[in-house]
């Protein structure tokens, strides 16, 4: 496989990976926080609003799309790079 599509399909895999880790790391966070009290005895505000959460969610979801569409890219070029090689699929 070429390095420059592996470098790029790790890079995509890494930026959108890390990416969305930390976003489902603050949502949780904000799900086990809804029901606690701050250090004065006041309920923790959520940190997103329903709006807002849906469109972080949707951030996730298209992005976890575009790193699926980068994946089968880069398979299909390799497929096609050993089909021309002679080595089949």
């Amino acid at each position: 496989m070429p390095s420059s599509l592996a470098t790029e399909l790790a890079g995509h895999a890494r930026d959108i990976a890390g990416g969305v880790r930390v976003l489902l790391e603050v949502f949780e966070r904000d799900e086990v926080d809804k029901d606690s009290l701050d250090a004065r005895g006041s309920e923790i505000p959520p940190l997103f609003g329903p709006d807002h959460r849906g469109s972080l969610l949707r951030l996730a979801i298209s992005s976890l799309a575009l790193l699926e569409t980068a994946g089968k890219r880069t398979q299909d070029e390799v497929f096609d790079l050993r089909e021309l090689r002679g080595g089949g699929r």
